[in-house]
Parts: structure tokens; sequence; C-alpha cells
């Protein structure tokens, strides 16, 4: 997992250095010939996808000012242009335009401020826009990973944005692993407003999970004080592991953990009685001892 982490580090800064390169020399082709380079298109889909569309807009409109061909193009153009500082334009809308622009939804970003790698759907996904995700979804690998291994799916658990989690986990493989071995319940588990994630996740989940420390979603939703994850939990958690926990919190946390256990103890109880039920009562020696014939 690390040595993935490290040729991920490596392939990123190496891209670093050939965007320094390109940038150079587009800057003397630029003096010298007048002409650009062609549109990141596939960089920009992706800080759209993250809200910064005033970054977005500082680096395109110079470009689209200068070159904007076709039809989208220049309505991307006119967009950016009436769009103000304080303004976000519809994601899903500006995603559109630049998906006609010629972006790559599959392509693996690289961004060379903070050597960060994603995918617009993941972008998408971290940012909360469903609408977006839902664009990019048929168009994406949702099983494309980051520099740290981590899924679409883990970036929207991560970011307690349940609604883009439903519609990723289809198309996803709830159980994949980042590179700390944690999935994307365990992420979600350790958010104190994620229960509505956790609550998607459970039905395609593998609970027996655990990372790479050997720790599960339970454990991170109790170390974090995710109460309510580690509750919605307590139906997957072994009943000794569960009533020792309980043991050491307050009597009204876990309310649905309680009601299990107090369904388990009332039940036991009931086995026990209806078991004693139906036994033949036992006889004294005397009693056990035949009759003697008159």
């Amino acid at each position: 997992m690390r040595e993935g982490a490290r040729r991920a580090s490596e392939r990123c800064l190496q891209k670093k250095r050939l965007s320094a390169d390109a940038r150079e020399k587009q800057g003397k082709i630029m003096k010298s010939t007048k002409t650009a380079l062609p549109a990141p298109w596939t960089h920009w889909l992706r800080r759209a996808m993250e809200d910064r569309q005033n970054t977005l807009g500082a680096e395109a409109l110079d470009w689209l000012s200068e070159n904007a061909q076709s039809d989208s193009e220049k309505r991307l153009l006119e967009m950016l242009a009436r769009k103000t500082v304080n303004e976000n334009l519809p994601a899903a809308e500006l995603a559109r335009v630049l998906l006609d622009c010629g972006a790559d939804p599959k392509e693996i970003d690289c961004d060379f401020d903070d050597g960060t790698e994603k995918t617009a759907l993941m972008a998408a996904a971290e940012s909360g826009h469903a609408d977006c995700v839902a664009l990019l979804l048929p168009l994406s690998d949702a099983g494309a990973a980051d520099e740290h291994g981590q899924t679409a799916l883990m970036a929207a658990a991560k970011n307690e944005n349940h609604e883009c989690a439903r519609l990723l986990i289809p198309q996803s493989d709830a159980n994949a692993r980042d590179f700390a071995g944690r999935t994307a319940l365990s992420w979600a588990a350790e958010k104190k407003n994620g229960v509505e994630c956790v609550k998607a996740l459970m039905p395609a989940s593998d609970f027996a999970v655990a990372d790479n420390a050997g720790l599960d979603a339970f454990w991170w939703a109790l170390e974090m004080g995710a109460i309510k994850c580690a509750d919605a939990l307590s139906p997957l958690v072994g009943s000794e592991r569960l009533a020792e926990q309980l043991s050491r919190m307050p009597a009204d946390a876990m309310p649905a953990a309680h009601a299990r256990l107090e369904r388990e103890a009332l039940a036991a109880v009931v086995k026990k009685a209806g078991a004693s039920a139906f036994e033949e009562p036992s006889l004294s020696a005397a009693e056990r001892k035949p009759a003697s014939r008159i």
C-alpha cells in the first residue's frame, strides 16, 4: 500500500515538472507565433466540480477570449465573462459545457498546486454535487482511485454526502480499500453527521473488513465520537463486544444498541421459561418407589 502511494506521489511530481516545462514552452510559442496550446478542459472540469470557479475563470478566460471557436467554447466564454466574483454558476450546467468542449471525465487530473490526483467524479462527490455525480457517473470510471487509493464513493463518505453515495454505490465496490486499508463505510462511520451515509453503505458493505491496523468501522465511530453512526452499526456487532462498550457509556447513548440487548435478554428469558414449562416435574425417591402389592 505504501509503495502504491509512493508511486502515485512520484507520478504527480513528474507531471508537475512536465507541466512547468510545458508552460515555459507555451510562453515561448505564444510570444513567437501567437498560438496557444490546447486548453486543459479536464483540469477545468475538475476545478468546476471543486467549486473553484474563480480560479477556473482566471485560467480559462484569457485562453477563451483569444481562441474560442466552437459553439461550446463561445458559450463557456460567455458564462465565465458574466460571472461575478462571488457568484457560482450552476455546477451541472458548467460541467455539460466543459464536456462538450472536450473534457475527459475518465482522466485523473493532477493539481499542480497541491499534488492531489482526482477525476471530476471524485471532485463532484467530495463537493456534494449530486446532480453532477449523476451526470458524470455514466461517463466515468467509478473505481478510479486518487493518490491515496481513495475512490469517488470514499470521497462522498468522507464528506458526509449521502445523496452522492447512494448514486455511486450501485456502480462502485463498496468494499474497496484505500492505501490505509479503509473502506467507504469506515470513513463514513467516523463522521458525526455521517449516519445517512453509514445506513446507505451497510447493505453493500462487509462489516468484517478491517483496515491495516485491524480496526473496523464500529471502532472508528466510537473513537471519533460518532455515536449515531455507532448505534446504526450496532446490529452488526457481537453481543459481548456491544455489551462491554455500552457498560462504559451513558444510559441514554446508543438507544438502538440498548434496545437490541434488551430484546436478546428478554428472548433468553422467554426461551428458558418455555423450556421449563415442558419439563416433567422431578419426583422424590419415595414417589419414584413402585407401590407394594396388596
